[in-house]
């Protein structure tokens, strides 16, 4: 068990501190290096009891927002931080924005059910539509954004711009809010 916690401060240290003080190139090599220490790594049982553990403490707020890695399938990708970065708090994969990670995440969980819109809070095309799970809900077919991290329990397509928006119950006008203002606007 000590050389599993030993492993997992190693292999962390290196990613958070030892790489960013590398040198672009310097850098790039050691990262795929470490791809593969952490394909390995992942063989051995006790450290991933050990990662997990300890992930479990830092992930525990966060787990109607975290999804399922697309590269170590763990449950440990935090969304809803924005266009900023995202990265797997597990295997450490890392994503350029929210985009990047859902474009990976569509690919091998949600290809088949779910679909990628414009996000009615964030603006940004970065929603999967009825395609993923969380921590919370790891079976379920969820609606939520990568970027702004908003799950949606209902969503609907505007009736005039295709877009996808929140309805507001009994007296939705089948339109987004854009739309419902344009319409207005006329009179």
């Amino acid at each position: 068990m000590c050389a599993a916690q030993v492993l997992d401060f190693l292999v962390t240290f290196v990613h958070d501190e030892l790489l960013p003080a590398l040198p672009g190139q310097e850098s790039a090599a050691v990262a795929d290096d470490l791809e593969d220490v952490g394909m390995k790594v992942r063989g051995i049982r006790s450290y991933m009891d050990t990662r997990l553990k300890r992930l479990a403490e830092e992930l525990k707020d966060v787990q109607g927002c975290t999804v399922m890695c697309p590269v170590c399938e763990q449950w440990a990708v935090v969304i809803g931080g924005g266009t900023a970065p995202l990265d797997c708090r597990f295997c450490h994969t890392a994503w350029a924005g929210p985009s990047e990670a859902l474009t990976d995440y569509f690919d091998i969980f949600a290809w088949r059910d779910g679909n990628v819109q414009e996000c009615p809070d964030c603006h940004q095309h970065t929603l999967l539509v009825d395609g993923s799970g969380t921590v919370v809900v790891p079976e379920g077919r969820l609606t939520l954004c990568f970027c702004c991290g908003t799950e949606f329990s209902v969503i609907a397509q505007c009736s005039d711009c295709l877009n996808t928006y929140a309805p507001t119950g009994d007296d939705d006008l089948g339109m987004c809010g854009d739309c419902v203002d344009a319409r207005y606007a006329k009179f």
